[in-house]
């Protein structure tokens, strides 16, 4: 009954936010514009910079092109993050989004809701990863005691048998048992994706089991080689990043998008990094990169998010395909719709079955009163 509460909290704001994530509630129109190509080459991530500096008023550190859009740029900041969209061409700002973590934000306060139950996350992250685990168990019980005994079961069970004088207790047994069974195997699956994230035990033990024995890789900073060099006469960050975005932008003419991640210029080891992602709204199959800022030359780490897609192990590639199973967009929209309404069949279980525990405790109790 408690992993319930909190089941139907984590189903309802995952519902939620998945309208956002998505992009069916709260999207920005601006950035579905489509931006012909002109003919004219892309600006650099320097140029971008240098032409929003003024208007934004803050160093960048990001810049992420994609075909035939707006690129959007902007910094990382937990407490203040700001984002705009450009005209890759012209460097005309089309749009700004400030976000402030002290101000009150609808989905911030959904994913909060949705990961830690709107507690901190040292508190909040076990509780709902726990409360998570426990549900996977009643599910997987729940289907086990649904079994059918027989061929006439069984069909009374797959879909609603409602007439007019079908009982309101009748009608949430049915809601209970068909959506549950419906959407028994999809919330499995999104719960056991759901506390790779929360579960350090789980997501190694899952690394390891689908690995064939190997140990998850520790997820480890990498660093640009400060001693082999004269930082003095080094590249700026910006002028750094352009010749890897040159370099990138040549090899990858059919990408759909390709994310460029400044290196820290108060951080004299940080690095280039770069994502390229081959769809839309699509995420596991992307190829990633880091760059020493100095030299330039690719830096090979350990981990099953380096590296391209295409060469990884099947545990790296499932790893990768962990977010993207959660939310369904692996399966594209379909799998969006289904992981939607998975979610929402998710929620409405915890109170159909509160409902009719709490009917079966009153009739045994009538029945003991009547003795």
């Amino acid at each position: 009954m408690i992993s319930g509460i909190i089941v139907f909290i984590v189903c309802m704001t995952g519902a939620i936010w998945a309208l956002n994530i998505h992009g069916w509630i709260g999207s920005d129109s601006i950035a579905e514009t489509e931006i012909p190509n002109t003919g004219s080459p892309l600006l650099k991530p320097s140029q971008l910079a240098e032409l929003s500096a003024d208007t934004l008023g803050v160093d960048l550190t990001y810049v992420t092109y994609a075909q035939n859009a707006p690129v959007r740029i902007g910094t990382y900041n937990r407490k203040n993050r700001i984002s705009a969209l450009m005209d890759p061409y012209t460097g005309k700002i089309l749009a700004i989004d400030k976000f402030n973590t002290d101000g009150f934000n609808f989905w911030h306060f959904i994913r909060q809701g949705h990961r830690f139950l709107w507690l901190s996350p040292e508190i909040g992250r076990p509780i709902v990863n726990y409360g998570t685990l426990a549900f996977v168990l009643v599910l997987i019980s729940g289907l086990v005691y649904w079994f059918p005994k027989s061929k006439k079961d069984l069909k009374r069970k797959l879909w609603f048998k409602w007439k007019k004088k079908t009982n309101l207790r009748r009608r949430f047994f049915d809601l209970h048992t068909v959506l549950g069974l419906y959407s028994c195997f999809v919330l499995i699956a999104i719960s056991l994706t759901g506390m790779v994230w929360g579960l350090e035990w789980w997501s190694k033990g899952l690394y390891k089991v689908t690995s064939g024995g190997k140990e998850l890789p520790q997820w480890g900073t990498v660093y640009s080689d400060t001693l082999s060099v004269n930082i003095a006469d080094s590249l700026s960050p910006k002028m750094a990043t352009d010749i890897i975005f040159e370099k990138i932008i040549k090899e990858n003419p059919h990408a759909y998008s390709v994310h460029f991640g400044f290196p820290d210029a108060k951080d004299k080891s940080s690095v280039i990094s770069v994502y390229i992602y081959p769809q839309k709204n699509v995420y596991y199959n992307s190829d990633s990169y880091y760059f020493d800022r100095y030299s330039l030359k690719e830096i090979k780490t350990d981990g099953p998010y380096s590296g391209k897609y295409s060469d990884a192990v099947f545990a790296d590639k499932l790893r990768r395909m962990n977010y993207d199973i959660h939310i369904g967009s692996v399966w594209g929209t379909p799998g969006r719709l289904l992981m939607f309404f998975a979610a929402l069949f998710g929620a409405s279980l915890p109170i159909t079955g509160f409902y009719l525990f709490f009917k079966k405790r009153i009739e045994k109790r009538k029945k003991h009163l009547t003795k």
